[in-house]
């Protein structure tokens, strides 16, 4: 199967851009995100193969989509019990 325009567009504008991490960092959502107090969160997003798991919410909670049992210590948390995190509705 070919690649997908969409697939290819990003992937050209990503190969494009030296730095992502302070592209994403310094775009509107970036710096909103960051004053709000979750920089931390914009930096784990932009991270390159650093995850062993890819999370999908079911049930109420996540679990890894592969069916693996997560890594020791590793849990991942619902948006609704972090309670900090700003009140959106999508």
């Amino acid at each position: 199967m070919s690649e997908l325009p969409e697939s290819m567009a990003a992937r050209a504008g990503y190969s494009g851009i030296p730095d992502v991490p302070a592209l994403i960092g310094d775009c509107a959502s970036g710096r909103e995100l960051a004053a709000i107090g979750f920089g931390d969160d914009v930096a784990v997003a932009v991270e390159i193969d650093s995850s062993a798991a890819v999370p999908v919410l079911s049930g109420g909670s996540f679990a890894d989509a592969a069916g693996r049992p997560l890594p020791a210590g590793v849990r991942f948390r619902a948006a609704e019990e972090n309670s900090t995190a700003p009140d959106q509705s999508w």
